[in-house]
């Protein structure tokens, strides 16, 4: 048994595999669904990325203005809703970040201009 046997592939050998492989696997007559299970991810993103995730924000916003609101009277003062008012903040400035991120991908043509649509 020769030592070349028991090393294996050879670096430019796994290197152009992995080349062909992303490249395959990027092109949309490669797509390991089915048309049938393509066009159920497709209506699951839709209903997810255009339905629930604006409601959550804008749910998850309101309660937490309400929050606020409540949380900053003069007769609400104290260390503890101190805390809690911080808290609801910056729940709302996450909301707002994850909701813009969310739009990068369910709005098309919001995304950086570099990268590409990719496609289901």
């Amino acid at each position: 048994m020769s030592n070349a046997t028991l090393a294996g592939p050879s670096l430019a050998e796994v290197t152009t595999s992995l080349a062909d492989n992303a490249t395959n696997a990027t092109t949309p007559a490669s797509s390991p669904f089915s048309p049938a299970m393509a066009a159920a991810v497709a209506d699951t993103r839709f209903v997810i990325q255009r339905i629930l995730t604006p409601i959550v924000m804008l749910l998850g916003v309101v309660g937490n203005l309400v929050s606020i609101l409540v949380l900053t009277r003069r007769r609400m003062r104290s260390s503890t809703n101190s805390y809690l008012t911080a808290l609801a903040v910056s729940d709302t400035l996450y909301l707002a970040g994850s909701f813009t991120l969310s739009l990068q991908h369910a709005v098309p043509g919001i995304g950086h201009p570099d990268h590409p649509e990719r496609p289901i």
